[in-house]
């Protein structure tokens, strides 16, 4: 079976990083986490975290975790919060909707040829 680790400790540690695992242990056990910074780089996707999963008798405390991934906007810096992507401006619906009339309306006009007998 694949584990973690008998007793890691991860002190006092400074960590800046675009991934969400800052500090990971899988299946530690008897493990010390403590006293760890935690920033998320600018460019990330994700906020930086501490992930602690599964094992037994982990100490996991005083870990500082700084602010989420912050994005550009129109209107200056916004928080995680803001980070909603994938909705088009409303000028791309309109072209997109004109698009597909345009296509519709050619397809539907087209009318099919008899064959030369």
């Amino acid at each position: 079976e694949r584990g973690g680790g008998l007793r890691i400790e991860m002190s006092n540690n400074i960590v800046a990083t675009t991934f969400p695992q800052g500090i990971a242990c899988y299946g530690c056990v008897d493990g010390r986490f403590t006293g760890n910074r935690l920033t998320t780089a600018p460019g990330a996707r994700w906020q930086t975290r501490v992930n602690i999963v599964g094992g037994a008798n982990n100490i996991i405390a005083n870990n500082s975790i700084g602010p989420g991934p912050t994005a550009r906007t129109a209107f200056g810096t916004a928080g995680a919060a803001a980070l909603v992507a994938g909705v088009p401006e409303p000028l791309t619906w309109v072209q997109l909707l004109a698009g597909f009339a345009l296509v519709g309306t050619a397809a539907r006009r087209r009318q099919p040829r008899p064959l030369p007998v």
